[in-house]
């Protein structure tokens, strides 16, 4: 809120008032990720804010300290969030590379991996690497592949000794 004060003079006074008004449009409504132009955008304008006497510090505008409050409160709500699910998609990675080389022990480890990245938030999944996800892929296929190959062996060896149970 800004005070005004008359004052009663002889003869008219000219006074003028220096309202700071930072470009701080540039931050926008709402801005996405991490993005560096963003933080260096909030940067300039805290460090050209901060280096004003507390004098023209009163005098910049509600409206645009608010504004760069916000963006700042923005901006560390996303960059916190972001770290979170790069935090997430980290620890899915981290199950995928444990499942080490496919064999048939290999299921838990495997579903442990996919109910982890079938949990992510697409924003999380996207921090997946491709090749990870591939491996992922792999490791089902081939445990897959060893299952099928396992239960194929077995019915022919059922055969062959149900074959020779009935001589």
């Amino acid at each position: 809120d800004e005070l005004t004060v008359f004052m009663e003079y002889d003869e008219p006074k000219k006074v003028q008032k220096t309202v700071v008004k930072p470009n701080l449009s540039k931050f926008g409504p709402i801005f996405k990720g991490d993005s560096p132009k963003v933080k260096q955008a909030i940067e300039d304008a805290e460090s050209l804010f901060n280096a004003l006497s507390e004098e023209l510090k009163a005098k910049v505008s509600n409206e645009a300290k608010e504004k760069l409050a916000n963006a700042r409160n923005e901006y560390d709500k996303l960059k916190a969030k972001d770290e979170a699910d790069t935090n997430v998609a980290n620890e899915v990675v981290a199950l995928i590379d444990a499942i080490g080389t496919v064999s048939l022990d290999s299921e838990a480890a495997i579903l442990e991996a996919e109910e982890a990245r079938d949990s992510l938030t697409p924003e999380q999944l996207a921090k997946v690497s491709q090749e990870a996800k591939d491996k992922l892929t792999s490791a089902r296929a081939t445990y897959d592949a060893l299952v099928a190959e396992k239960e194929a062996n077995d019915a022919a060896i059922k055969a062959v000794e149900d074959a020779i149970k009935a001589i």
